[in-house]
């Protein structure tokens, strides 16, 4: 068969010739068979058209919708039994993100979404209280006093567990995306000192 495709059908007839084994059935009762084959696959699609044709509004809306809860409940299903994997092996996953690229996009866009709570959170607590550490190891008089007072605060936690977050999202999404969290570490001025160090 592959002789067959791969090779015009002079060559392909004989190479048949000479070995009976790579023979391609091309007797009439293989070609009605895969007359009836198409046939049949035909028929099932001209009905399918048909019978989506002759539903209403609110059938096509109760069967777009059901599909879309299907989809969106086995992608929760995906999700759950990769979070399990990568509990064992953070990078166990790193294959099938080569595959499949929308699964690694979703686990990205996941991973920002985590991300949000601890980046906007500290700013909040910092804008209410009025206490702010000021850039590197200065503490300002209408801010935190000391070093021990900043880290006992709520701020100072939520940054340090969303770098953990960030650094271990990193990991999972593969050797690119470290790659990315080794050069964004370059950047001081973007993140606070928790997610960097």
């Amino acid at each position: 068969l592959l002789k067959r495709i791969s090779f015009a059908p002079s060559v392909a007839s004989a190479a048949a010739a000479a070995s009976p084994i790579l023979s391609v059935p091309s007797s009439p009762a293989f070609a009605l068979g895969r007359r009836r084959i198409i046939t049949f696959i035909r028929s099932i699609f001209q009905t399918t058209i048909v019978s989506f044709g002759r539903l209403s509004k609110r059938q096509v809306k109760k069967i777009f919708f059901t599909g879309m809860a299907i989809l969106a409940f086995m992608n929760v299903v995906e999700n759950v039994m990769a979070y399990r994997r990568q509990k064992v092996d953070a990078t166990s996953e790193w294959g099938r993100y080569a595959d499949q690229p929308a699964a690694r996009g979703m686990a990205l866009s996941l991973l920002m979404m985590k991300l949000v709570p601890y980046a906007v959170l500290p700013i909040i607590i910092e804008k209410f209280t009025g206490k702010k550490k000021e850039s590197g190891d200065i503490y300002s008089a209408n801010g935190y006093t000391s070093k021990a007072e900043y880290e006992s605060s709520t701020a100072h936690r939520l940054r340090k567990k969303g770098g953990q977050l960030f650094a271990d999202g990193l990991l999972r999404l593969g050797p690119l995306y470290i790659k990315i969290g080794q050069i964004l570490s370059c950047r001081e001025n973007l993140f606070p000192d928790e997610w960097i160090g």
